[in-house]
């Protein structure tokens, strides 16, 4: 799970050294990070620079940055790239572990060849990086109002700028199977506004105590039946994991945590535990 969720921390730090520096900070660095493989003139046509210092927004930039993402090639030359122009601290493991959404290359800007409304973007960016709380709702409609904006895009890069805080309204949702058929919209092909999605991401939230959103994501994508590695849960199995071990009232949380696993150590004081053979599924 570290290894596979150590983009949110990475892209939490971004959004809020981008949001604390400002658009002349946005501007100047974006133009250090290397987009393409060629050098020179080509890179100053790639589509994220192409219609000016003004267009150069937030969400722009962090949806493209994450469009380029289903490429092991592309995230080796660009990430990196962006560690170095915007001096991070944190260098997550840029490998076919580096789990997160990546949007269509076709659609990554947050306005139409230039035709936008650049301040509003920059006022819900830095909104959203302090949370959602401090969203206005205005800022949000208006945001969908942009044109080749809808809830999914909006969502899915609010989450990417603050994974702990959002989550991307898309068909990933409904592989964790949460909502019944009386519930509020639950078509995720279909926009809903501030309200609506408040209340959808409060049930997203209370269906996995105990859990941050960017690891409920995680699950998501892994129980999508089209996904390769695509997890398949076997309903009539289950085991419930403790963090006390032998009944000893030890919490081993940390020893879970360092090492990404669980275990057993023996048979409780009434009984034993009933574990035999756990299989991928259970």
């Amino acid at each position: 799970m570290k290894e596979t969720c150590d983009w949110a921390l990475w892209s939490r730090e971004l959004a809020r050294k981008i949001a604390d520096n400002g658009e002349q900070y946005l501007i100047d660095r974006a133009k250090l990070v290397a987009w393409q493989a060629d050098d020179g003139e080509l890179s100053k046509t790639f589509r994220l620079l192409r219609y000016g210092d003004e267009n150069i927004d937030p969400l722009s930039f962090f949806y493209t940055l994450a469009s380029l993402g289903k490429s092991l090639t592309s995230r080796e030359r660009v990430y990196p790239s962006v560690a170095k122009a915007f001096d991070m601290t944190r260098e997550p493991a840029f490998n076919d572990r580096f789990i997160f959404p990546t949007p269509n290359q076709r659609n990554t800007l947050f306005h139409k060849a230039g035709e936008g409304d650049p301040p509003l973007i920059w006022n819900l960016f830095r909104e959203a990086v302090q949370g959602i709380e401090s969203v206005t709702p205005d800022h949000f409609e208006r945001a969908l109002e942009i044109d080749r904006v809808a809830t999914q895009k909006l969502t899915g890069v609010l989450f990417l700028v603050n994974p702990e805080n959002f989550f991307p309204f898309d068909e990933k949702a409904e592989h964790l199977k949460l909502f019944d058929a009386n519930s509020f919209p639950r078509d995720w092909k279909k926009s809903i506004g501030w309200t609506d999605y408040r209340k959808w991401l409060g049930e997203m939230r209370d269906s996995f105590p105990g859990c941050w959103l960017f690891e409920t994501n995680l699950l998501a994508w892994l129980l999508n039946p089209d996904n390769p590695a695509h997890l398949s849960v076997q309903a009539s199995n289950f085991y419930q994991i403790s963090t006390n071990v032998y009944d000893k009232r030890e919490d081993h949380w940390s020893k879970f945590d360092a090492g990404n696993c669980v275990f057993t150590g023996g048979p409780g004081e009434e009984k034993a535990y009933p574990l035999h053979e756990p299989k991928p599924g259970d």
